[in-house]
């Protein structure tokens, strides 16, 4: 089934090696290879070694650079070999660049759970050949976020004795509204979330770092009111938490397991709390943008100045303003956009933790968070150090205001490609793989009966890796065997319990702990 997939929608059957095919122009002159490079999901080098995504979705990345002369992208090869030796030519999926290619696995191919190998090579003018190989990992998936999943950005909420909701009150703290002019409260209020969503959106739909030809949004629908619809998380903005400097906390949901949460917590303290952002009070970007309007700081809050209504209208034209009232009105848009890029970043960044990043894992072995401290469910590089990048999902201390707004040379921050994939539905969460392995074979049970009340059985195959678990199975019952005992990566043992089992014939399962099983049908008989 394998072979036929892959090679009907490729129209090409199986392959057996990488070489060039015999007969092949050589170059007169000895000269320099292109440099070619794979990765999957885009995903950066120090954190693919093991890397596991599904049994399709996933995208496919190689990119060359010319070394001596220009590349020839036309003869790119590109196969997919399966740990059990087979191979497929993967060519006619790519879609080719002058500096690379990419396909996504066609979700007609399901690969099998198993061990992979990529192999590319591409030929310059010269017909000097460059590779590359990368090793990945398939495994079964559920996709954690998968469709329909809406997250309700909920702005009335009240959650403290102020009558009202607590996002009015924001505005009337930062100044971008004033109690002594209610009129022009709808205006800016409306100002300020669209400024928000924007930069929401911005993280989760405009991001591409595969690099794809066309957009690459994630399937995530977000909402300023209740869609009254199953899988929606609703997140309450507004107010201040009990801790200070608290602007955002989402417990991390893992796998996105409970796609209905509520996020409006008080003890403890669950939502967005723009008032936090407070603490960020004595940054340079702050007191450049916010305070200019921020009454605390001595600033004139929309609405108390007498060119607000004049510049706030509908229907003003910024040619007849005067000086001044430009100068203003650059005042109030620098700062709702400066507020919305900085809020907004607060906001995507949680909403990814209620969509299940980043969950801890060891650095180095292709997964994602940290394993203590301010770096749990948070981004790390390979050695566990948060990254230099300025990534979402980077830990909440290590921003500035500066980073969080994209401002004095930061970009704004989004999602590394490794988060990104996994919002995706590109990368598989599997704690329990670190290490690229060959799938299991089992060849033989010893003994084929189960005679006395505590049954030792031997295993023998290829590819055992400490400890196995082992199972009996027959129709919709299940026998978990324990006492397991890994002897080499051809022998194990297991014990049964006889009592424990209905008569009759059984299958036996091997499971290795990445995951990888294999079964042998109608081999166990119970008298």
């Amino acid at each position: 089934m394998f072979a036929v997939a892959i090679s009907s929608l490729l129209s090409m059957g199986p392959t057996c090696s990488v070489p060039p095919p015999e007969g092949s122009p050589q170059p007169l002159n000895p000269v320099d290879p292109p440099l070619l490079s794979i990765t999957l999901n885009a995903v950066e080098d120090e954190l693919n070694d093991v890397l596991i995504v599904p049994p399709s979705g996933f995208v496919l990345n190689v990119t060359w650079q010319a070394v001596d002369t220009q590349v020839r992208p036309s003869t790119l090869v590109v196969s997919i070999y399966s740990s059990t030796g087979v191979a497929y030519d993967a060519t006619g999926m790519m879609r080719l660049g002058t500096d690379g290619a990419y396909a996504i696995f066609p979700e007609a191919i399901q690969l099998p759970m198993g061990s992979y190998q990529v192999a590319a090579r591409v030929r310059d003018r010269d017909e000097s050949e460059g590779s590359a190989l990368f090793d990945f990992a398939v495994r079964s998936h559920v996709p954690p976020i998968g469709l329909d999943q809406k997250i309700w950005l909920d702005f009335e909420a009240n959650r403290d004795s102020t009558p009202g909701p607590d996002f009015d009150v924001d505005l009337i703290q930062f100044g971008f509204t004033s109690t002594s002019a209610p009129g022009l409260h709808a205006t800016m209020r409306a100002r300020v979330i669209d400024a928000l969503l924007d930069r929401v959106a911005e993280a989760y739909f405009d991001s591409n770092p595969n690099g794809l030809a066309t957009g690459d949004p994630i399937e995530v629908e977000f909402l300023t009111a209740d869609p009254a619809a199953p899988s929606t998380t609703r997140i309450c903005v507004g107010g201040s938490a009990s801790t200070y400097g608290l602007v955002g906390s989402i417990l991390l949901d893992p796998k996105n397991q409970n796609r209905s949460s509520v996020e409006c917590g008080t003890l403890p303290a669950t939502g967005i709390f723009p008032r936090g952002l407070i603490a960020y009070s004595g940054a340079a970007g702050f007191q450049q943008y916010l305070d200019p309007i921020r009454p605390a700081a001595g600033g004139t809050p929309v609405g108390n100045d007498p060119r607000d209504a004049i510049i706030l209208a509908a229907g003003f034209d910024p040619t007849t303003a005067t000086a001044a009232e430009l100068q203003r009105l650059m005042i109030i848009e620098d700062a709702v956009s400066v507020f919305g890029d900085a809020l907004g970043s607060i906001i995507a960044h949680e909403t990814g933790h209620a969509l299940g990043l980043v969950p801890p894992a060891a650095p180095g072995v292709g997964l994602f968070g940290g394993q203590q401290g301010a770096e749990s469910t948070h981004d790390v590089d390979a050695d566990g150090s948060t990254p230099a990048g300025n990534f979402l999902m980077n830990a909440g201390n290590s921003f500035s205001f500066e980073s969080l707004g994209g401002l004095a040379g930061h970009p704004l921050p989004k999602f590394r490609p490794l988060d990104h994939a996994y919002l995706r539905d590109r990368a598989v969460l599997d704690p329990l793989v670190t290490a690229i392995l060959p799938p299991p074979t089992l060849t033989s049970v010893t003994p084929t009966l189960v005679q006395s009340s505590l049954q030792t059985l031997t295993l023998r195959g290829t590819g055992f890796v400490a400890t196995p678990s082992v199972r009996l199975r027959s129709g919709t019952f299940t026998h978990e065997a324990y006492s397991e005992v890994w002897v080499s990566s051809v022998e194990m043992r297991a014990t049964v319990s006889k009592n424990s089992l209905y008569p009759g014939t059984y299958a036996i399962e091997l499971t290795n702990p990445d995951g990888q099983w294999i079964s042998l049908p109608a081999t166990v008989v119970v008298p």
